[in-house]
């Protein structure tokens, strides 16, 4: 069998072989291991730039999605309140009919009377007391504003009444008054209601907007995935791939310098 010498030229190409390879190897290993296809702009400027605008994008609508949350939990705490005063309300309705009844005598009107002032007191403190993270709900009348998007304009806003002497005083003791408490206990009734209705409303539109935030989410996260996130099954086959062409020139060489070193022996 004759022995030749490898010429410089076969021999600088199963290096660059080698190299190629090995560089190959190498970035195939840092995408597994972070599982990131860009991990500089070397990797594609624009892609990694477009990326970061995608996850730039999601951080907002997650913290926008945490904004609405705390929103819905403010208008539930409002919308308790406004139950609690709805069903002191109906009560009251209740015992303002049974002490108009000519029936009842003046004892009877004054007992029926002390629950009526007890459930006014109650009405009183729940406007005063409702309130969220510090905030009065029912008796501010301010005009609650929730950051609801990622944009400037994405807001939601809700106003409260203000509550505080949204409703007459009734005096039960009398059949007189209590004549005149069904009346004014009517308006006040529909002054709770219209104010649970506008809560309601934007409780509503907050949940929405809850939801549709999240799908927002999921889509722009799967957006940002695609540019971003490394093919792993795909990127195992090349990390073999390159790890056998690697070894092959290795071996080339190998024996390439066996061969030379076989023909030097002999002079």
């Amino acid at each position: 069998m004759a022995i030749t010498i490898q010429n410089a030229q076969l021999m600088k190409g199963l290096i660059q072989q080698t190299g190629q390879s090995v560089n190959e190897v190498n970035d195939t290993l840092k995408r597994i291991s972070t599982g990131l296809k860009i991990n500089s702009s070397a990797d594609g400027a624009a892609l990694l730039e477009i990326a970061n605008k995608l996850g730039t994008e999601v951080r907002g609508l997650n913290q926008a999605m945490r904004n609405t949350n705390d929103g819905i939990s403010t208008l539930q705490v409002a919308d308790a309140g406004l139950e609690s005063i709805q069903s002191s309300q109906a009560r009251l309705k209740e015992l303002a009919v049974q002490s108009a009844n000519g029936t009842l005598s003046d004892s009877d009107r004054q007992a029926i009377n002390q629950e009526a002032q007890a459930l006014q007191e109650q009405i009183n403190s729940t406007i005063s007391d409702t309130s969220y993270n510090g905030q009065s709900l029912l008796n501010s009348g301010d005009t609650l504003s929730f950051q609801t998007g990622s944009g400037s304009g994405d807001a939601t806003t809700v106003t409260i009444p203000d509550l505080t002497n949204a409703y007459s005083g009734i005096d039960l003791s009398t059949q007189a008054g209590a004549e005149a408490a069904l009346t004014s206990l009517d308006t006040d009734i529909n002054t709770t209601s219209d104010a649970r209705s506008t809560v309601g409303s934007a409780l509503s539109s907050l949940e929405s907007r809850y939801d549709t935030l999240a799908t927002a989410v999921e889509t722009t996260s799967a957006a940002q995935s695609r540019i971003q996130d490394t093919d792993v099954a795909s990127d195992v086959a090349n990390l073999v791939s390159a790890s056998i062409r690697g070894q092959g020139a290795t071996a080339l060489q190998a024996q390439s310098s066996s061969y030379a070193q076989s023909v030097l022996d002999l002079l």
